[in-house]
Formats: structure tokens, sequence, C-alpha cells
């Protein structure tokens, strides 16, 4: 299996992200400066990735704990996800 953004003849990603607050649509093709990565919460390595990403928050002199706290929190509801699967 490959990443869409690496197949896709112009780039483009599987996703695009939309701004709640704004209405901008982002794309995040390969390369652009706003590009992305998106994690669901039933699939099977988000849990751990998360996990990893809540330390890295900690682990930063500069890290926000508060916001370290939801993305754990955010792990441990993934973790929990019933019928996690593999990405497809």
């Amino acid at each position: 299996m490959r990443l869409v953004r690496n197949i896709s003849e112009d780039g483009r990603c599987k996703y695009a992200i939309i701004d709640n607050r704004t209405g901008k649509v982002t794309e995040g093709r390969v390369g652009d400066p706003e590009e992305f990565f998106v994690l669901k919460l039933k699939d099977r390595y988000t849990a751990s990735a998360l996990r990893a990403y809540a330390a890295a928050v900690r682990g930063d002199e500069d890290g926000d704990l508060e916001y370290a706290r939801d993305v754990q929190e955010l792990s441990q509801r993934a973790a929990a996800m019933p019928n996690r699967k593999r990405p497809d």
C-alpha cells in the first residue's frame, strides 16, 4: 500500500482539511507549506502515534502541558475505539 499523495499524478492527498473557523480548504499537496497527514481514531496505529506526539510536547521546554494532556486523552480514545483497522 502507498500513500495516495505518492501515487497521484498531481500530488493530491486522499483528504482535504476545512478550517471550520474560516471555511478555508487546504489540500496539502506534497511539498506545500500546508502539507498535512490525517490520522483517524479508528486506524490501529493512531493511538501510539498520538502518545508519541503528546510525549514530544511534554518533553519540549516550551511545550504546553494542557495541550499534551488533550492529545494524550485523544490517544486513549483511539486505543479504545471499537473495530480499529489497518489504514486503507
